[in-house]
């Protein structure tokens, strides 16, 4: 959960942009982030540490760069969902890759 939903229970895009970081976070992985610690120390690592789930070793480095930014601690900081489809579709990695013309056609 993001900081400020924690905090004070708002609910804002930014707080799905959160969210949508700590899945990146679970795909990149397989894990559950936390696992082993209860809800209240959750959220204190959280609020009290900002702390995030460690990046994981050889993650596309665009895509963690990405993931870090939306799971910023302050919700300004993070990108809107508009920026952060832009930001996939400009990626040079090409995370978000449209068919070919190739895969298309028929034969």
């Amino acid at each position: 959960m993001a900081p400020e939903l924690l905090q004070s229970n708002i609910f804002t895009e930014k707080t799905d942009v959160y969210a949508y970081a700590v899945v990146v976070w679970e795909v990149l992985t397989g894990a559950v982030p936390w696992q082993g610690l209860n809800p209240m120390q959750v959220g204190m690592q959280i609020l009290m540490q900002q702390a995030r789930p460690p990046v994981p070793d050889g993650a596309p480095a665009d895509l963690t760069a990405l993931m870090q930014r939306c799971w910023a601690q302050e919700p300004d900081a993070r990108p809107s969902f508009a920026e952060v489809k832009d930001l996939i579709k400009s990626s040079n990695r090409g995370m978000i890759a449209s068919p070919s013309s190739e895969a298309l056609s028929p034969g």
